[in-house]
């Protein structure tokens, strides 16, 4: 039950940050599309900033803070 405290918080950030993640890549699409000069750039920008945002999300390790309290348990 412990173990929950810790992991339910650092995934709600990541969840929140593969959202933001993906509303950027949609906004750098849309910009993408308009075929600007300066909001093309600003558009591939956004699109790789997004894909960051959605793979650092995804691929973040949770950190147990209850694996020294089960080790000093046994």
């Amino acid at each position: 039950m412990g173990q929950k405290e810790y992991s339910v918080p650092q995934l709600l950030r990541d969840i929140k940050e593969m959202l933001f993640g993906i509303a950027l890549i949609l906004l750098g699409g849309i910009m993408i599309i308009t075929d600007d000069g300066l909001i093309l750039f600003g558009g591939v920008f956004l699109l790789l900033y997004g894909a960051y945002c959605v793979w650092n999300g995804k691929n973040r390790e949770l950190s147990e803070k209850n694996d020294e309290s089960q080790k000093q348990e046994r």
